[in-house]
């Protein structure tokens, strides 16, 4: 065992042509059709490599699958200790007629063409890297040409609940330092700065940045459009862990994804 980033990269090599790639979590439950809904959804984003992400929404234990649940998008909250921004999904109180255009990237749901493989690769030497593996991917895909669009409809559910199962980690002797090491690297792939003394993990953290990301689009306008949302985050859908919460929240994320508020 040796994170998300590692076992992804495995998975990513089973590929054997096909036209698409859908990348997920364990522990998901689908409906009916959900990649012939996908496929057409992907057709309806005005991009030349567009990509299909969010969270999805959320099943219980022992009840049945949702036959069908609320359209979720990506919002910013806070940055960690560690320097990784976190992300929440939110639900979208007014369905939109297409996918919306999205400023961030779910790890656990993604749909795209599987051009994305060869262009975007996932980085063997992440071990143990969680918090930084959409930023750090997301920058890449960005910087390579591909834009993020939220479903219009949640075709997978997760569940999101981790009290009934036993987590890998606790078993792995020499997981800090890998994920030390993970977080050297995926600080510099995003231009910060690396703050190590450990001249081999600076080396590697630099190979790295040359090898990820690239120069079709420049990371500093995706940028500009994340700090906007940071500013002004929470308008137009509720958080869903929340969806209950404070009604009274402003509107920019709403006219930035141009859905309704109702």
């Amino acid at each position: 065992a040796r994170g998300p980033c590692w076992a992804r990269h495995l998975a990513q090599r089973l590929w054997s042509g096909q036209k698409y790639y859908l990348q997920i979590d364990s522990h998901m439950r689908f409906i009916q059709d959900w990649d012939a809904i996908l496929i057409a959804q992907l057709k309806l984003c005005p991009s030349p490599k567009p990509v299909l992400s969010t969270y999805p929404a959320g099943y219980e234990r022992g009840e049945e699958t949702p036959s069908v649940g609320p359209p979720t998008v990506l919002a910013a909250t806070e940055f960690g200790k560690e320097g990784m921004l976190r992300i929440a999904g939110r639900i979208v109180r007014s369905k939109p007629d297409s996918p919306q255009p999205g400023l961030f990237w779910a790890a656990g749901f993604s749909f795209s063409s599987s051009g994305v493989l060869k262009d975007v690769p996932y980085d063997p030497s992440l071990k143990f890297l969680f918090f930084g593996e959409e930023m750090t991917m997301l920058a890449r895909m960005w910087t390579k040409g591909y834009d993020i669009y939220t479903p219009t409809t949640s075709v997978a559910f997760h569940l999101w609940s981790r009290d009934y199962r036993h987590t890998f980690s606790s078993d792995v002797k020499d997981r800090y330092q890998l994920h030390l090491r993970s977080l050297h690297r995926a600080r510099f792939i995003l231009g910060s700065h690396v703050d190590t003394t450990a001249e081999s993990d600076q080396g590697e953290a630099r190979e790295g940045h040359d090898e990820t990301l690239h120069s079709q689009r420049p990371l500093h306008l995706n940028c500009c459009a994340l700090l906007s949302l940071l500013s002004q985050r929470n308008a137009g859908a509720d958080d869903a862990a929340e969806a209950k919460s404070d009604p009274s929240r402003g509107a920019a994320v709403g006219e930035l994804y141009g859905l309704g508020t109702e």
